[in-house]
């Protein structure tokens, strides 16, 4: 059900922005690269619109509680195993020896002689991946930051990045929409068949340019913002996230404010227009 949802949002962006199929046209040897991928739908839906594309994957092991792949395809390769532990990929030579999970951080770096075409980041911290209670408030921010790193290190120059994001009006989601719009060109979709009563939303940042200025700044910010949250605090366990300064955030809204509410408008219409028709709402 979820796996054939997914291919059914997939199939949707894709009538609606062409930003799958658009790969097409630039390359004969197109990479796709999901990560947090099972159960697989939208590599499913990549590798529909690409004949020919070869698929590679990242997913959570089901043993830790993440879902299977329901994927069959002699064009995708699927790697299990935790994304939020790769930690030489973040930058990390030398752990903490007093942190609980020493032992479980990985120095895989994958993937790292491929340069992606089409990356999607759509990673959720899920309810049966059982963590240490230390790991549970702060997951949410290592997953995101981790998924970001990996993917701006791993794509192509001119590649496009599909990711995940909640709440248009949310400090983090502005402030992530701001990054990419200094290295891509940023398009915001949601379906309208699925999950349009929820805040969630798709950026589809085209043209990425991961070796600008400020496209490594963005990878260094995740870098230690997955420090912070994985060995910060008092305990060395992960810290929470610091408030913003007031004058970035100024910044940031003179900058891209009059972006963000022509990106976000058509976005917060889709989920009221869905919201007024519940039961609830007459």
């Amino acid at each position: 059900m979820f796996y054939r949802m997914m291919q059914q949002i997939g199939d949707e962006l894709q009538e609606s922005t062409h930003a799958i199929s658009q790969l097409s046209y630039c390359a004969k040897d197109i990479k796709i690269l999901d990560l947090c991928m099972a159960p697989g739908g939208y590599t499913a839906s990549a590798l529909k619109y690409n004949p020919g594309a070869t698929a590679f994957g990242i997913t959570l092991p089901p043993v830790l509680g993440g879902h299977g792949v329901l994927l069959q395809s002699p064009e995708s390769t699927v790697l299990f195993l935790d994304i939020t532990m790769l930690a030489e990929e973040f930058g990390v030579e030398t752990l903490p020896l007093i942190h609980p999970d020493h032992a479980s951080f990985l120095s895989d770096r994958p993937y790292l002689d491929h340069r992606f075409h089409l990356i999607f980041c759509d990673g959720q911290v899920l309810r049966t991946h059982q963590l240490a209670e230390y790991r549970q408030h702060q997951e949410a921010r290592r997953l995101t930051a981790s998924q970001l790193i990996l993917a701006l290190q791993r794509i192509r120059t001119g590649g496009t990045l599909i990711l995940l994001l909640h709440k248009m009006e949310a400090w983090d989601t502005v402030e992530l929409l701001y990054l990419f719009s200094q290295f891509s060109s940023v398009q915001v979709f949601k379906p309208k068949k699925k999950h349009a009563i929820r805040s969630s939303f798709y950026l589809i940042a085209r043209d990425v340019q991961p070796n600008a200025i400020t496209a490594k700044f963005a990878v260094e910010t995740w870098k230690q913002t997955w420090w912070e949250a994985t060995f910060g605090g008092e305990n060395g366990t992960g810290a929470a996230k610091v408030i913003a300064d007031e004058g970035h955030i100024r910044t940031v809204l003179d900058q891209f404010g009059s972006k963000l509410i022509g990106l976000g408008r058509p976005i917060w219409e889709t989920q009221a227009n869905a919201l007024s028709k519940m039961d609830f709402a007459k």
